[in-house]
């Protein structure tokens, strides 16, 4: 059904956040797509198929509002900022304890979510096992782009 939708109709689904929210491959929010539609100058009439998610991922996601990613996986930045960012944005990621995480607060453990507290979310993978995976990540994101 998602992939039959234009980029329109998922926003306009998203608004009410009890019918969707976090959409597609990429798990992207609302006020993601919104960003990404406008700095991509997408056309909200297209699908919202595979193509146009992996173009968010891609042109969006990595490059534009979580840049540590694209860094690292080019080889210019650092896996601590990279873990970072990924945490920041998918929540099943962790976060180093003393990171300061939402709503302004500071990880007291070790592997939380970014976004721990706020009763959704929580951390499947944890910051030291992302090195370690470190390679798996960038041969599953250079399989994207």
């Amino acid at each position: 059904m998602l992939l039959s939708m234009t980029i329109k109709q998922v926003m306009q689904n998203q608004m009410h956040t009890n019918i969707m929210f976090a959409t597609g491959r990429f798990q992207i929010i609302p006020g993601t797509l919104i960003d990404a539609v406008k700095w991509l100058k997408l056309d909200v009439n297209s699908l919202y198929d595979e193509a146009a998610q992996d173009q968010i991922f891609e042109e969006y996601i990595i490059k534009v509002k979580r840049p540590a990613i694209i860094a690292y996986l080019e080889g210019n930045g650092s896996v601590e900022d990279a873990i970072y960012d990924w945490a920041k944005e998918f929540a099943s990621a962790g976060v180093r304890k003393g990171n300061t995480i939402s709503k302004g607060r500071i990880a007291q453990v070790e592997g939380g979510s970014y976004y721990s507290g706020d009763g959704l979310n929580h951390a499947h993978l944890t910051p030291n096992l992302m090195p370690s995976q470190g390679h798996t990540v960038k041969i599953i994101v250079t399989l994207i782009l």
